[in-house]
């Protein structure tokens, strides 16, 4: 009976040193390589970031509107207070990081202290200038104008063609065309309505909205009294 409770014993000892050396156990305890750290990732499109340190990595792609997007990831449990670099696009200017997926919400600092993960979008400065032609038309302008045109509520056509640009360039004014109607000219909008535009060209270095207007024609006005004229065509008005 002693013989076979020692051999008990010596089999627990040896499965409890098996167990205790096991490599799968000792490696639950640790935690993946790089798993569980914070990580702040900066996404540039179409831009870069130049002379970061060490500790960040990037990737790049370019997505289904051929758009070069590059991320910069920064990646450590040390909670380091980040200095956010700027990026740089040729012939853009720099407006900021926003938060990625609120497009409209900008970031304010310039460091970040890594405590948790976070994701930030280089944005650039755009200036759009639009150009109200009501029904009117222009013509002969290139790809990077759009057009928008809607109904008003006395049923007249509305219409704008806008530019949006970062890289201030320096428009040519163009001229609208309206049937029967001679173009006076761009005038300012809201309280400067009755001003006029007076050049001819405009550096897009910030937003501007401009309507056209028409020259007024000479009216001919015939004083009847009670008597009435007959035969008059559709341009006459009474």
């Amino acid at each position: 009976m002693k013989q076979f409770l020692r051999r008990v014993l010596v089999l627990l000892l040896t499965l409890s040193f098996v167990i205790c050396s096991s490599p799968f156990t000792a490696l639950a305890d640790e935690p993946a390589s790089g798993g569980g750290m914070p990580t702040l990732t900066l996404l540039v499109f179409d831009g870069e970031i130049t002379g970061l340190g060490e500790g960040w990595t990037s990737g790049s792609e370019i997505n289904g509107d051929g758009i070069h997007i590059t991320w910069y990831d920064y990646s450590s449990d040390q909670e380091p207070v980040i200095t956010l670099p700027t990026p740089v696009l040729e012939g853009e200017t720099f407006d900021g990081w926003y938060y990625e997926g609120d497009g409209d919400t900008k970031y304010n600092g310039s460091t970040y202290k890594l405590t948790s993960d976070l994701k930030l979008v280089a944005r650039w400065k755009r200036s759009t200038l639009r150009l109200f032609v009501g029904d009117a038309t222009i013509s002969g302008l290139g790809a990077e104008w759009k057009y928008n045109s809607w109904r008003n509520d006395d049923g007249s056509l509305g219409g704008v063609y806008y530019m949006e640009s970062g890289k201030e360039p320096v428009i040519t004014l163009p001229t609208p065309v309206k049937e029967g109607e001679t173009f006076d000219g761009w005038y300012y909008t809201g309280d400067n309505y009755d001003k006029k535009y007076t050049g001819t060209t405009y550096k897009l270095t910030e937003d501007l909205d401009l309507v056209a207007r028409w020259k007024s024609k000479p009216t001919l006005k015939l004083f009847v009294g009670d008597a009435t004229i007959s035969g008059l065509g559709a341009e006459w008005k009474y």
